[in-house]
């Protein structure tokens, strides 16, 4: 089967609807105790599960023979071509203790390809969203990368050291240590760091690079 762009449009569509529905459940809910835990830091709420049953349902009723693949309820395979792949509540521990920065995430993919990409921040409520081909959006409005190559006029976002449980202990050490031996050995003085789950590192780093400043001058 072809996928031309009506098709793709017509995903977009529902992806968004989705993610936006089960926006709403996240934003209403109180569930914030923990059900269970996945990993020592890999919570999952009622909210997760209520989420996902929100998309999951919207995008049965609009796509009945596509495949399924879900954070928390597994995969559902259905057609060969199309599978859709959910995160329902994108960052669950900052959930958990009311930080307010998670969201929706939600893709589809044809033939082992993503053609539609759709993520709903909150609770800001701004949705972010992308069709193989074609810009990325921040609501209406296109976004694209900085054209800015120096790093000393730029912030550095990262959160890379949650999968010891895949990479074994010493992957958190070993990731940050090249992180900080890049800015530092490669004289990438940037004007901020922030790593949302290692507030640690960011002030270590810090303080590497004002010893380095002061070293240089």
């Amino acid at each position: 089967m072809t996928l031309n762009q009506k098709d793709k449009d017509e995903y977009l569509k529902t992806a968004i609807y989705a993610a936006k529905e089960a926006s709403k459940v996240i934003l209403r809910s109180n569930q914030k105790t923990v059900k269970t835990y996945k990993a020592k830091t890999d919570l999952v709420t009622s909210t997760d599960h209520e989420s996902e049953k929100v998309i999951i349902d919207i995008i049965r009723s609009k796509h009945p023979d596509h495949s399924i693949l879900a954070e928390e309820s597994g995969n559902f395979k259905k057609h060969i071509d199309y599978n859709w792949i959910i995160d329902p509540l994108d960052g669950t521990t900052n959930f958990v203790h009311s930080y307010p920065l998670f969201g929706v995430s939600i893709a589809l993919s044809h033939k082992d390809k993503i053609i539609v990409g759709v993520v709903v921040e909150l609770p800001s409520l701004n949705v972010y969203s992308a069709i193989q081909n074609g810009p990325a959006y921040c609501n209406d409005k296109i976004i694209k990368v900085s054209n800015n190559n120096k790093l000393i006029d730029n912030k550095v976002d990262f959160a890379a050291f949650r999968k010891k449980r895949i990479y074994g202990p010493s992957y958190s050490e070993f990731a940050k240590t090249k992180i900080i031996n890049y800015l530092v050995e490669e004289n990438s003085i940037v004007k901020g760091i922030n790593d949302l789950n290692f507030t640690d590192l960011r002030d270590v780093v810090f303080k590497i690079m004002s010893t380095e400043s002061l070293n240089r001058t």
